[in-house]
């Protein structure tokens, strides 16, 4: 076992157990290469991401090490994680009453323990892990598609005793697809609805988030899963959790992920175009094409990052399917 493994098992076990990690010199954070900027570099050096996983919720699996496990036996070494709670078995980030009402003030310890567990056990195996953290289709029901997550979501004004319909600003039915933008919950940045009662609530689950995740240097964030709000929500968030990581004197590394699936379209020039704000782009709705377009809407936005001054990685955390569907 090499000094890298051992520290990566002692920062884990510390987190897990309390046990104190040793100190290094040696930077072992996931930061865009020194040597190539396309790419990141990792325990101090430079390193191709390549990932794989039975679900984008990771951190809510029972069988998480066998899932694990067989990423490393493939080669693996990155996965996607949404902080999402809308599929069968998954628990919410809140507790709730006896009542069967969610208390927004409680966060659910089994719903953290899950998250934490699965930082160590990345950590410990080396994988990078790329956080999701608004997954975005908990947020509406789109009813056209038999979904109904916001109808469960802990909050929806009518699934929690801590706000009304009134007081948050938030509707109890959005009976649309994401792409509608009509649950005003992304809009309550200061740039947009500047909603001061319903902020401090999504803050207190990033800091929560963050609480976690920035005990670990294999985390990169990505604000959105194929979002189509305005890019205020996003700056907002990418921020945010920029300042709470220097409040703690690190450094980490975000991106965003529009839904449009051409990236010519306006909307990704939010990344493509502002390196100060995402220090990563990623392009994983471009596998919704194939073929010649698939490949040449990727080398396009290469050539695009690679002439503007800033080179930085693209990742590509997530595809569709093989060319036969799902």
């Amino acid at each position: 076992m090499n000094n890298t493994a051992r520290l990566l098992i002692f920062i884990a076990l510390f987190t897990l157990f309390g046990c104190e990690p040793p100190a290094s010199d040696v930077d072992l954070s996931i930061q865009p290469s020194e040597e190539n900027p396309f790419y990141w570099q990792f325990n101090g050096e430079p390193v191709l991401l390549v990932g794989g996983s039975i679900e984008d919720n990771l951190f809510q699996l029972t069988d998480l090490e066998a899932q694990l496990h067989k990423l490393q036996e493939a080669g693996g070494n990155y996965v996607r994680n949404t902080m999402s709670s809308r599929d069968s078995g998954n628990v919410w980030p809140y507790e709730k009453n006896e009542d069967g009402f969610y208390d927004l003030n409680r966060f659910n310890r089994v719903y953290w323990d899950r998250f934490s567990r699965f930082l160590a056990l990345t950590a410990v195996r080396g994988i990078v892990v790329q956080i999701e953290v608004w997954a975005t289709f908990d947020y509406y029901d789109d009813r056209d598609m038999r979904r109904g997550f916001w109808q469960k979501n802990p909050l929806n004004p009518k699934n929690n005793i801590t706000y009304t319909v009134s007081s948050s600003g938030l509707p109890d039915t959005v009976a649309s697809h994401p792409t509608q933008t009509e649950n005003p919950f992304f809009f309550s940045v200061p740039e947009q609805e500047n909603n001061e009662f319903l902020l401090p609530f999504q803050q207190a689950f990033v800091d929560q988030l963050l609480s976690y995740s920035l005990q670990y240097e294999h985390v990169l964030y990505c604000m959105d899963n194929e979002t189509s709000v305005p890019p205020s929500w996003g700056r907002y968030w990418a921020a945010y959790i920029k300042e709470k990581a220097r409040e703690m004197g690190k450094d980490v590394f975000v991106t965003e992920m529009w839904d449009p699936w051409d990236l010519s379209h306006e909307m990704h020039s939010n990344t493509f175009d502002h390196p100060e704000t995402y220090d990563f782009v990623d392009v994983s709705q471009n596998n919704h094409n194939t073929g010649q377009l698939h490949w040449d809407n990727a080398q396009k936005q290469r050539d695009r990052i690679l002439t503007s001054g800033v080179i930085r990685p693209m990742n590509n955390v997530k595809i569709y399917g093989a060319d036969g569907g799902r």
